[in-house]
């Protein structure tokens, strides 16, 4: 009885793992397990979760991952090395990340050393298992790919805050750098006034002269009233600090996946006005709407009135925030609804939830 279930347990995580291009590891018993039953090789990366380089490779990793997904007998998979210990010791591992190709024979493993960016990992796993990776249906791209024509159009447009990575083709850094930066281009494509662009600044070299580039890749975001002076990045390139950069920058206030963040369309002044209205009688509630209405006429802007409606919506209604708050969750959580739509509805939501004590999970 224990075989079967043995294999039965391999059957259920390796499905699992195709689903996800890439399989999470969480011990040595089962990373060895899993590495036997990839009948064509198994490619693992055993990284750290406080690694920067870590970070930079994810994103590659998971296409890679995705390229073969299709393939039941490749195994792309990961483990962190730095939470099971015992993992590390056996496999000898002294810095992050490390990869590493296990043959399907059983022979010793062999260390992967070449770039880590998406095209060398694929022709790498490629070689090894005489399987080419399945193409996909391509994703229309986010990023707007600029020319010498084109450049000044679009950058120096003052209407609106614009990325630039300055690139070449045969740049490592720049490579590995593509699925992030589409990833990033795909998170503020909802930002009427903020763009993420690129231009090869090898072949278009005077674009690249004009604006200082000396190496690759190189990132500025030309501001609007400040096209002049490009402000250069020089943080890490993970999309996680790439993101918060253009939302310091920009005023956007984005999550990762591209959502708004809890706090688009807040207004501090008005949430405390909110926390003051909730907790008083009626005849208090009255006096804190006149207040509203003062600070709105001053400070007069689409979600500042939408605080107002609120209000006067709530002192007719007690049920109301909590009724509209429950009609716009549900609303959010179809996949069909549109992004700009889906704005407007998280939006409005922040601004319910200051005036309720509920937990957004219970929305």
């Amino acid at each position: 009885m224990k075989i079967p279930l043995l294999v039965t347990i391999c059957l259920w995580l390796f499905a699992l793992a195709a689903a996800k291009g890439v399989f999470e590891f969480t011990g040595l018993q089962q990373l060895e397990d899993g590495i036997r039953s990839a009948k064509k090789g198994a490619l693992i990366e055993f990284y750290a979760s406080w690694c920067g380089h870590c970070k930079t490779l994810a994103p590659i990793y998971e296409e890679l991952g995705q390229a073969f997904d299709e393939n039941k007998d490749i195994l792309i998979g990961k483990v962190d090395a730095d939470t099971y210990g015992e993992v590390g010791k056996k496999y000898q591992i002294r810095g992050f990340p490390t990869l590493i190709w296990f043959p399907h024979d059983g022979s010793d493993p062999i260390q992967y050393s070449h770039a880590r960016d998406l095209d060398s990992l694929t022709q790498f796993v490629s070689e090894k298992t005489g399987v080419r990776k399945l193409k996909k249906n391509a994703v229309p791209s986010s990023v707007i790919e600029l020319e010498s024509a084109s450049f000044d159009d679009i950058v120096m447009d003052d209407t609106k805050d614009v990325l630039v990575e300055f690139y070449a083709d045969w740049c490592g850094y720049c490579k590995r750098l593509t699925p992030i930066y589409e990833k990033l281009a795909a998170v503020f494509k909802n930002e009427p006034n903020v763009k993420v662009a690129k231009i090869n600044a090898d072949v278009y070299a005077d674009v690249g002269m004009k604006h200082q580039v000396a190496s690759f890749p190189t990132i500025k975001l030309f501001q609007k009233g400040r096209k002049d002076e490009p402000d250069a990045y020089n943080g890490d390139r993970s999309l996680e600090s790439l993101t918060d950069y253009l939302n310091e920058k920009t005023g956007s206030q984005r999550s990762i996946d591209g959502s708004l963040l809890p706090s688009a369309g807040r207004v501090p002044v008005l949430d405390e006005f909110a926390s003051e209205f909730m907790d008083n009688s009626r005849a208090a509630r009255e006096v804190v709407l006149e207040k509203v209405k003062q600070f709105t006429l001053e400070n007069s802007s689409r979600w500042t009135q939408y605080y107002r409606n609120v209000f006067e919506k709530a002192l007719k209604d007690e049920n109301w925030v909590t009724k509209e708050a429950k009609r716009l969750s549900k609303i959010l959580r179809q996949k069909s609804i549109a992004l700009a739509n889906a704005d407007d509805f998280k939006a409005r939501l922040n601004i319910l939830r200051s005036f309720l004590s509920t937990s957004s999970d219970e929305l």
